[in-house]
């Protein structure tokens, strides 16, 4: 295993629902794999432009996951030696049909994929119904992980009984909250050419100071969460859920 002894991940990015900023955590997520030289198999599954492949097109492998065949060329892929970790931007309308298979030949179990966990980021969308569906997905694979993703820029802050029911319930394992941005800095992020690595890495250059801080809170936040969560080092949280 070309990344130490702890075990290689297969990463999930899913939602029940679309447009609710899934891609974008899955970029922070490659991202911040990369700077922690975990150096991840990255699939775009999307079929539309605007995938994972925009962003990372030296990086991201197009995969066809709307047949059974490009699914196990999926899996085939991230089981070739030597083991790195994946991440997967799961279109919504595929995540069922996906599911009903990894489940299927036991993908990410132990005795058939050895050192290998699958790890879920599910983003949850406005309604009790997408709560419903991120239950349902962890109680069918039951994944090693399962992280539900709070997108402040969809979700309301506060919760009916219910739905804080449910998702303090997904929440067990862990939570990623996605801050909200203001509209200048989403416009910069959503460029093509943007890599939240390049702006960890260097000294922005002609973005407006107060969209350099914007980002530079925004991505300190999430890559904290990932720090807390282990997806840098190994899949044990360090410490409680969330920031």
């Amino acid at each position: 295993m070309a990344q130490g002894d702890d075990a290689t991940r297969f990463h999930i990015v899913c939602s029940d629902q679309p447009r609710n900023g899934k891609t974008l955590v899955a970029r922070l997520l490659c991202d911040y794999l990369i700077l922690s030289r975990r150096a991840p198999l990255i699939f775009d599954p999307a079929t539309s432009p605007g995938g994972l492949r925009s962003y990372f097109p030296a990086r991201a492998s197009r995969v066809d996951l709307s047949t059974t065949a490009g699914q196990m060329a999926l899996f085939d892929r991230a089981l070739a030696q030597p083991l790195h970790d994946s991440v997967v931007d799961l279109p919504a309308h595929q995540l069922n049909s996906l599911a009903d298979l990894m489940r299927h030949i036991g993908f990410g179990q132990e005795s058939h994929t050895p050192g290998v966990e699958v790890v879920i980021l599910f983003v949850a969308d406005r309604s009790v119904d997408s709560l419903l569906a991120g239950r349902k997905l962890r109680g069918l694979l039951r994944p090693a992980r399962f992280i539900v993703v709070k997108n402040e820029a969809i979700l309301l802050a506060e919760f009916d009984r219910l739905a804080r029911f449910l998702y303090d319930g997904l929440a067990k394992e862990g939570q990623l909250i996605v801050p909200k941005l203001d509209g200048a800095a989403t416009a910069a992020i959503e460029d093509k050419t943007f890599s939240f690595r390049r702006f960890a890495e260097e000294e922005p250059r002609g973005t407006p100071d107060q969209v350099t801080r914007g980002i530079e809170a925004f991505l300190g936040r999430v890559f904290r969460q990932f720090e807390v969560l282990g997806l840098g080092v190994d899949s044990r949280p360090r410490a409680a859920a969330g920031i």
